[in-house]
C-alpha cells in the first residue's frame, strides 16, 4: 500500500468514495457491512 491511501492525521476529516461493481446491495447485506466498517476501523 502507497502513502497515497495512509492516514497519517488521526484527527483530520476524510471521506471516501467508493464505486460498487454492478450496484450490489452491500449496505443492506448484514454480513458485509460488518465486513466493511471492521476494514476501516
Amino acid at each position: 500500500m502507497g502513502d497515497r491511501y495512509k492516514i497519517f492525521d488521526q484527527n483530520a476529516v476524510y471521506f471516501i468514495t467508493l464505486t460498487i461493481v454492478e450496484w450490489i446491495d452491500i449496505f443492506t447485506r448484514k454480513e458485509q457491512k460488518l465486513m466493511i466498517v471492521d476494514s476501516l476501523r
